[in-house]
């Protein structure tokens, strides 16, 4: 450091020599530094630096005090008033009055003048005798404690926080978090510890407000501004109060649970010895993911770390995968000594590398996809050497640099686009479920789906057209093909989801009418099998009684309808097809709008990710995993799509053009609302698809849960929502106790706000797909069993 300051002081010496005495040099630094090189906080050592203004000419007394700070926005209106330029109107800060101690009279008078800028003051001057120094040296004065005042008010008024709000959003939200991971230790009983203090926390709470109200007043004028604080105040102490009485209830029963139960520490002891190292190794990849939001430099460069997680994720199974299969039993014929093959068929454990390599290269695959979205990473401000590809811009922004390139990246996100619906028809009819679905499903699948991403691909290739041809088409020309492509996926949706609901709300309604006019015997004999399937479902087969007239030998000898089946279309299928056949085409039919307003270019990140998603999917469909570190796995690519579709945590990647797709001039009313739709679906997309596909594709395609509850469907989305909440109570926090900071309005603030809107969709799409999921999975028989009737 020594060496550092010699060089920094004959550098400034060279440069003092050459100074002539009509010129001014100020040296400064815009902050300070600790010892350790830290900076940007709010210590004395990071917020103070040195200031030397240096001149040849007899501009300020040779001896100055330099105990007494200087602000550097007291920097700006000097060197204004040296310069003789007006002082900026936005300036807060005053002229320092060492600059002006020895100038000659008439100077200082006409610094003064300058200063001031007040023309009744200058008549004054002139009118009257000049006024002497010492009364002149007492305005002086009262001016620059009138400026300090004034500069303090103002920095009070526009650094202001509102801290009591910031600390009950945060401990609201901290509560509500804690409450969730309980929640998922004892599930049952935290359903049913949900409406024993409502009455209580509501009384209350609604008391606790309007005492709060008085002590802190509101104002009384009527505004937004009021209306809000009114709001706050009446709904947070009634949330604090429901959400900390549960969470004290919920922590009493887990408590005396174990302290009933023996042995609790060899219980607790067993509990995290039974944890793989995928189960560790999840919670510690979504506890670094919330706590490295603490730092800016990780949220500068997040697209690049949630990459790196999640291929870190994929490793993890893959490894996992491959040990679990080293032990695998491989049937082998042996041959005899005449070196004929005997019959006998042996089970040998070994290990078996063609066995590995067939059921890992899905994640191996989805791992190098998971690279190549990093071509799409957008470059945001205040991140240094950052080059965006040209997959981002549209057409006719690449089309004269890139050429032919152009042309071949939009047939490829042609072809990929169009190959996503044929994909799903495939599937439907590969795997023989098309007389599983209605006739307007079916032309939804095989018709509708496919001319939507035909429209999709027509709308690009208008978009392609030069400018002035382009220009000149009718208004209808522009925006048919993107509104049959809105109307084709509302229908689709519309038809996916109702017409299965309904269907399964009539079947039950039957099942219990069919129920009631049974005989007593019967009635008995079939409440008897519903027990016995709902305790299956649960797994508890001690709680199921002799004598009930329905023994658990009759569902192990398939003598009664599977719990894992169901009825669709007359014919019964596993529970996991009949809930994809419904959410499948709705996520497809969600997943090309999306597309479209991405542009040309990104929507090749799209496909990646609809790739991405299958490949896993497929390559976790034989894994004895638990949920965790799949809904961990899940949540690092709905962030990691967020980036790859060109996005930021920043208010300027906002992608406005995606408004305009379809609605071409058309902007008051609806069209309005609708163009807002747009751009929040182009900004938050991933979370909805992957919010949506949550329940359908995740736990109904692993191998532990072919008979799907609704317990394992609520312990996943809690556990989804868990990781979420998570990532925004650490974004709150760091925004809180930053937000002194030198980055909080570029950095940490607009990344609250996204992780806001994150947490919002994801939960709005997860309790959607979890309501309707579950709708679809009650599993009720639809037949009563068969009985020996008396003769």
């Amino acid at each position: 450091m020594g060496e550092k300051l010699s060089q920094m002081n004959d550098v400034l010496q060279s440069i003092f020599s050459g100074v002539d005495e009509d010129t001014v040099v100020f040296v400064f630094g815009d902050h300070g530094m600790t010892t350790s090189g830290d900076h940007g906080g709010e210590t004395e050592l990071e917020t103070t630096a040195a200031l030397l203004v240096f001149t040849p000419s007899p501009l300020f007394p040779p001896i100055q005090d330099t105990g007494r700070p200087v602000y550097q926005i007291d920097i700006v209106p000097t060197v204004s008033l040296l310069l003789g330029i007006p002082i900026p109107f936005s300036n807060l800060g005053m002229i320092i009055p060492e600059h002006s101690e020895d100038f000659p009279s008439d100077v200082y008078v006409d610094l003064q003048n300058k200063f001031t800028t007040a023309q009744r003051l200058h008549r004054e001057l002139r009118a009257h005798p000049r006024p002497s120094q010492e009364d002149l040296s007492t305005v002086a004065s009262h001016y620059i404690h009138y400026m300090r005042e004034v500069k303090t008010m103002c920095h009070n008024v526009w650094a202001k926080f509102d801290d009591f709000h910031i600390n009950q959003g945060v401990v609201l939200f901290s509560f509500t978090v804690f409450l969730t991971l309980l929640s998922l230790f004892d599930l049952d009983f935290s359903v049913a510890s949900l409406g024993k203090s409502f009455k209580f926390s509501l009384l209350l709470g609604v008391s606790l407000s309007l005492v709060s109200m008085v002590v802190y007043p509101l104002p009384l004028e009527f505004g937004v501004a009021s209306i809000m604080n009114v709001t706050l105040s009446l709904s947070f102490y009634p949330l604090l109060l429901y959400v900390v009485l549960h969470f004290l209830l919920l922590s009493h029963h887990i408590m005396y649970t174990l302290v009933k139960e023996r042995y609790v520490f060899e219980q607790v002891f067993l509990f995290f010895s039974r944890l793989s190292f995928t189960y560790v190794f999840g919670a510690v990849v979504a506890i670094g993911c919330g706590v490295s939001l603490a730092s800016n430099s990780f949220i500068l460069y997040e697209g690049d770390m949630t990459v790196f997680f999640l291929q870190s994720m994929l490793i993890c199974f893959v490894v996992q995968r491959a040990q679990s299969l080293s032990g695998e039993y491989i049937p082998v014929i042996p041959s005899s000594s005449s070196g004929k093959k005997e019959e006998n068929i042996f089970l040998e454990k070994k290990f078996s590398m063609r066995l590995v390599l067939s059921e890992v290269w899905p994640l191996v695959v989805a791992m190098v996809l998971v690279r190549l979205t990093k071509a799409f990473h957008a470059c945001r401000d205040l991140r240094v050497g950052c080059e965006a590809t040209s997959f981002i811009q549209p057409y006719h922004g690449v089309a004269e640099t890139l050429g032919a390139l152009a042309d071949t990246r939009l047939a490829l996100s042609c072809l990929g686009v169009v190959g996503v619906p044929l994909a799903l028809a495939w599937w439907v009819r590969y795997n023989g479920h098309s007389g599983k679905l209605g006739v307007l499903r079916q032309v939804c699948v095989y018709l509708g789906l496919p001319l939507s991403s035909l429209c999709v691909c027509g709308f690009w290739l208008i978009q392609s057209l030069p400018q002035p041809i382009l220009d000149s088409l009718p208004h209808w020309q522009h925006v048919s093909l993107p509104r049959i492509v809105y109307t084709i996926s509302l229908s689709t949706i519309g038809v996916s989801i109702f017409a299965p609901l309904r269907k399964s709300s009539s079947s039950r309604e039957r099942d219990s009418v069919k129920q009631s006019n049974l005989p007593s015997g019967d009635g008995r004999r079939l409440r008897s099998e519903i027990t016995v399937r709902q305790s299956l479902e649960r797994g508890d087969t001690a709680s199921l009684k002799k004598g009930d007239g329905f023994k658990l030998q009759d569902v192990e000898s398939e003598k009664v309808e599977d719990v894992s089946l169901k009825r669709v279309g007359g014919e019964v299928v596993s529970l996991p097809v009949s809930v994809q056949l419904v959410m499948v085409p709705v996520l497809v039919a969600l997943w090309l709008p999306l597309a479209m307003v991405l542009n040309d270019g990104v929507a090749l990140s799209a496909v990646l990710l609809a790739l991405q998603v299958y490949l896993v999917l497929s390559g976790l469909c034989h894994s004895q995993e638990r949920s965790w570190p799949v809904v961990v796995l899940w949540g690092l690519t709905s962030s990691q799509s967020f980036f790859g579709f060109a996005h930021h945590a920043t208010v300027t990647s906002l992608r406005f053009d995606a408004g305009f797709v379809g609605l071409r001039g058309e902007m008051s009313g609806f069209y309005l609302l609708f163009a807002g739709l747009l751009v929040g679906f182009n900004m938050l997309g991933s979370q909805v698809l992957l919010g949506l596909g949550l329940l359908p594709l995740l736990p109904l395609s692993l191998s532990v849960s072919k008979t799907p509850t609704n317990r394992l469907l609520l312990t996943t989305a809690l556990q989804y929502i868990l990781f979420h909440s998570f990532k925004t109570l650490m974004t709150m926090l760091t925004a809180s106790l930053q937000r002194r900071h030198l980055m909080v309005w570029g950095v940490f603030s607009p990344r609250l706000l996204y992780e806001a809107a994150f947490l919002g969709v994801t939960h709005t799409s997860v309790l959607l797909s979890l309501l309707i999921t579950s709708s679809l999975i009650t599993p009720s028989p639809s037949t009563p069993p068969r009985t020996q009737q008396s003769s």
